[in-house]
């Protein structure tokens, strides 16, 4: 039915966003709203958003989305918790020991990751295993590496620049005729 639904929005109607919300009022859900509902009513709250989104398309602009991504990894927990996926899944307890957290803020960072797409979880039994959805956020983080190693590498040489400037200056003044 939802695909039925999906196509008439696709074909043409007026205001793409109302049918399907008329149709599926979960999608329109505030979070106290979301939070209240059982598992299996979040799950379809969730589904229902995603197929809002992907009806009305995303009209953000590329480099807002890389925005969204850039500011998913703009803390260092999370870009540990990035490299730390790098060898496969991990557990929250696993990630937690490493990061030197408490299971509070792990668990929000993880979700902001989750959110963004840049991770998934699975449960197994009372245990939650986080991976990496895509292996590209690794190249990202390898590229931040080189960009970082090349920019300490030139402030390093107008450093050394410096130095020998101030010594010959310093030579100069030493025997009596300052430039």
């Amino acid at each position: 039915m939802a695909t039925e639904h999906i196509q008439l929005v696709l074909e043409g109607a007026a205001d793409r966003c109302s049918p399907f919300r008329a149709y599926c009022p979960e999608a329109q859900l505030q979070q106290e709203e979301f939070e209240s509902l059982g598992p299996d009513r979040r799950k379809r709250a969730r589904d229902a958003r995603a197929t809002l989104h992907a009806v009305n398309g995303d009209s953000r602009p590329v480099y807002a989305a890389k925005a969204e991504i850039f500011r998913a990894l703009g803390h260092p927990a999370r870009v540990r918790i990035i490299e730390l996926l790098r060898d496969g899944e991990r557990s929250v307890g696993s990630l937690q020991g490493a990061l030197g957290l408490d299971s509070s803020g792990t668990s929000q960072h993880l979700a902001l990751l989750r959110k963004q797409g840049l991770v998934s979880g699975r449960r197994d039994g009372t245990t939650i295993y986080y991976r990496v959805t895509e292996d590209a956020v690794f190249g990202l983080l390898e590229a931040t590496r080189v960009l970082l190693e090349s920019m300490l590498g030139r402030q390093q040489a107008e450093l050394a620049e410096l130095a020998g400037s101030l010594t010959d200056d310093a030579a100069l003044w030493r025997d009596g005729t300052p430039s």
